[in-house]
């Protein structure tokens, strides 16, 4: 089947030396065609609007970009207003059309690219939502495909690069070769490395004629870590058997920031008695849920830190940005007002969904009312999901029921992880302990996969610290993301552990 690419250029620039009325004005329109099947570029163009007498029209051919205006113009009469180009290779066409008035029109210029690339598209397999209007894809950590052919048999190099980078690559005059295409930005005048080589020219099979072909990117560096949110540009270099460069060219791909939305909350009354809390994520991320007493506001944390609530025994560590209850009276910061914390893990992008039974974390029972939740989270590096945190209302109809228990106080004090974020060097885990303990540590990655682990024996009554070198088991440096480590400890016959989070960053 033949497939077409058609462009169509609507492009006219009067030349004359007087000002002529409206209706003497005189333009013509060129338009072209690229015909994969038949192997040709069709240019076609209109009659002189408004012409006076026989008209000549002739057609300007040059290769490369932006060489119209150079020695490599070839003129090409056409009277007959079609000419067809069955050379591969990137060319410029113009016309100029002259009645026997005399007056002189140009047409706009008009590109027939030995590469062609399509618009990028993500990949399902993650989760998207279309909104309605673009078809924009909202996605985050997804995989993007960007498809692209090519006019003959050629070898095509692919790389992506950050958007400082290019920008700045691209404003250098030595941006660009005598032909006109872009040279590499990773060789002068940039200079630049690449954040990942997606294709390695003659590195891979030779890209066959025609055909449309995909390249893909996960949004991944070459060491494997993902990428913070922003604008890339995917550069295209396509280079012929000979080893003569064809053509160059760029895609945009935008990567969003890790966002939740249409965070929604079930009432708990007699028939439903466990309130179902649902939200969509377009990122893997560790989320939570801060179940607040009725009236509750929130403000961000101005500031990393943590608090203790219920009394004691839990601990609500938080980062910059994170919702803090606050008493509507006071207007202060109370933590007593915290019932319940909820954290169900590392979920993948997608439609997420959690319960609340009713019970606060000691499993006590609440009254009626209106109880207030703030969803929050962090992405696999670490990043405060939205920027902001969700809130919601849950309505509790009747009185829930619960066993209240109190927790076996081992450690004194909340445990902390510093520095944070770490960078370099150690992280310390600090606590105290009640009395004499064996501790275990173990540090656990997004994927709850266990990387390092290590056990202290027989740590005598008070304060204490482990620390942690940012390697795993194996001795190599773990990458930059947000990590896991629960804290075991048992003394005698009581047995007690904490779960918590750290950030490693560059």
């Amino acid at each position: 089947m033949s497939v077409k690419i058609r462009v169509f250029f609507l492009l006219a620039i009067l030349i004359s030396a007087a000002v002529f009325p409206a209706e003497s004005y005189a333009e013509i329109r060129l338009e072209g065609s690229w015909d994969e099947e038949a192997g040709k570029f069709t240019l076609s163009w209109s009659e002189m609007t408004n012409s006076s007498g026989t008209v000549a029209y002739i057609l300007e051919r040059a290769p490369g970009i932006g060489n119209l205006d150079t020695d490599s113009v070839t003129l090409i009469p056409g009277s007959d207003r079609v000419y067809e180009d069955s050379e591969p290779g990137t060319h410029e066409y113009r016309v100029t059309a002259t009645d026997e008035e005399p007056r002189t029109v140009v047409s706009g210029i008009v590109q027939n690219r030995y590469l062609g690339i399509s618009e990028t598209r993500g990949n399902a397999e993650r989760f998207r939502e279309y909104d309605g209007e673009g078809g924009h894809l909202w996605g985050y950590g997804q995989i993007w495909h960007i498809p692209f052919s090519v006019q003959d048999i050629s070898s095509v190099n692919i790389e992506v690069y950050r958007r400082g980078d290019f920008m700045e690559f691209r404003d250098d005059p030595g941006a660009r070769d005598s032909d006109g295409y872009w040279v590499s930005p990773g060789e002068p005048p940039g200079g630049y490395d690449p954040v990942k080589v997606l294709r390695a020219g003659w590195d891979v099979p030779l890209t066959p004629s025609g055909e449309t072909q995909s390249v893909s990117w996960d949004w991944r560096d070459e060491s494997g870590v993902v990428q913070p949110p922003g604008t890339y540009y995917v550069f295209f270099e396509v280079f012929d058997t000979e080893e003569v460069k064809r053509d160059s060219g760029f895609k945009t791909v935008v990567i969003p920031k890790p966002d939740y939305r249409n965070f929604e909350v079930a009432p708990i009354s007699e028939d439903n008695p466990v309130s179902v809390l649902t939200y969509q994520s377009n990122t893997r991320s560790a989320s939570r849920v801060l179940i607040c007493l009725p009236g509750t506001e929130f403000i961000p944390a101005p500031d990393d830190g943590s608090m203790d609530y219920m009394d004691y025994g839990f601990t609500y560590e938080y980062v910059k940005g994170e919702p803090l209850p606050v008493n509507p009276v006071t207007e202060e910061v109370e933590p007593g007002r915290i019932i319940r914390i909820m954290e169900p893990g590392t979920k993948p992008a997608g439609d997420v969904s959690l319960e609340w039974d009713g019970r606060t974390q000691r499993q006590g029972g609440v009254e009626p009312g209106l109880y207030r939740a703030a969803l929050t989270g962090r992405s696999a590096l670490g990043e405060l999901i939205s920027g902001e945190f969700l809130v919601q209302d849950i309505e509790v109809e009747v009185e829930t029921t619960g066993d209240e228990i109190t927790p076996k106080m081992i450690f004194r004090s909340s445990v902390k992880a510093y520095p944070q974020p770490a960078e370099t060097g150690d992280v310390n885990i600090a606590f105290e302990l009640y009395s004499r303990s064996d501790l275990t540590l173990e540090i656990f990655n997004l994927m709850q996969n266990k990387i390092y682990s290590r056990r202290v024996t027989d740590l005598e009554r008070g304060e204490h610290i482990i620390t942690w070198n940012l390697r795993d088991d194996s001795g190599n440096r773990v990458p930059p993301g947000l990590y896991f480590y629960r804290l075991r400890a048992i003394s005698g016959d009581e047995k007690y552990q904490v779960n918590k989070t750290l950030v490693v960053v560059r």
